[in-house]
């Protein structure tokens, strides 16, 4: 979803910007498709560090949070705790209910 949403929404210049960002990052290691997957997946799987007054401070990824889906009505919150990050509730969840942020 958030490829397709990259995708449709990008502008042929930004487009450009995202592959070269991907040729960067990747360097040599794989090929131009490869390099655009693994930074989309990397963009849609972090999650944004914040400080006191909310501002975003950087990025970081947890392979096992990125596993859990997204929702509009979500049913816990995220929140790093130095190099963690917690899973907290913020509404009743039942026994089975699937887990979101």
């Amino acid at each position: 979803q958030c490829q397709q949403v990259a995708r449709s929404g990008a502008s042929a210049s930004s487009a450009a910007r995202i592959v070269r960002l991907a040729k960067l990052q990747a360097g040599r290691l794989v090929d131009e498709a490869d390099a655009l997957r693994l930074v989309g997946a990397e963009a849609c799987n972090s999650f944004h560090l914040f400080d006191e007054r909310e501002r975003v401070r950087g990025s970081a990824m947890y392979p096992e949070a990125a596993m859990i889906n997204h929702s509009c009505l979500p049913n816990c919150v995220m929140t790093a705790h130095g190099r963690h990050l917690a899973l907290e509730s913020i509404s009743p969840i039942s026994r089975g209910e699937e887990l979101t942020y």
